[in-house]
C-alpha cells in the first residue's frame, strides 16, 4: 500500500497510479490543504484519497481498471472527469462539484443535496457511460443535466 498525505504546497499535477503486479495495489491520500490544478486518479490499482475544505483542486480526472474513491470533505472542485472503471465520489454538502463529464464507465456520486450550479453541466458522453445519484440532484437555474 501507498500513502500519501499533503498538507500544503502547489501542485500543477498529482498522480496516484499503480498495478496490480506491483506493491502499489491500493493507494490511500489525504490532501488537507494546498492548491492542485489536476489530481489523476488511474491504473489498476484502487484509489481512495480524502479532500479537505482547506484544499484547492481544479479538475479530478477519474480513468483505470481500479476502484477509485474520493471523499470530499467540504472540498470544492471545479471539474470532475470519468474516463473509465467504477468510480465513487461522496459529497458532504450542495455545490461542491462543478461541471462533471462520464466519459466510459461508472461513477457513483453520494451526498446530500448536490446540486448543479449556474453555468455547470453534468453530461455523459457514450452509451457506456453511467451516473447514478445516491441521494437527492437538484439542477439550480442556469444548470444543465444533459
Amino acid at each position: 500500500m501507498n500513502t500519501v498525505n499533503i498538507s500544503g504546497g502547489t501542485f500543477d499535477r498529482v498522480i496516484f497510479t499503480g498495478d496490480t503486479n506491483s506493491s502499489a495495489t491500493f493507494n490511500v491520500g489525504t490532501i488537507s490543504r494546498g492548491s492542485i490544478g489536476s489530481l489523476l486518479l488511474e491504473g489498476a490499482s484502487d484509489n481512495t484519497v480524502d479532500i479537505s475544505s482547506n484544499a484547492v483542486v481544479s479538475s479530478l480526472q477519474l480513468d483505470g481498471s481500479g476502484a477509485n474513491t474520493v471523499n470530499l470533505n467540504g472540498a470544492s472542485i471545479d471539474l470532475v472527469e470519468q474516463y473509465q472503471g467504477v468510480a465513487t465520489v461522496n459529497v458532504t454538502a450542495s455545490d461542491l462539484m462543478g461541471s462533471l463529464y462520464v466519459s466510459n464507465g461508472t461513477m457513483n456520486v453520494a451526498g446530500s443535496a448536490l446540486a448543479i450550479a449556474d453555468g455547470n453541466t453534468y453530461r455523459l458522453g457514450t452509451s457506456g457511460a453511467q451516473l447514478n445519484i445516491v441521494d437527492q440532484l437538484t439542477v439550480k437555474r442556469g444548470g444543465t443535466l444533459n
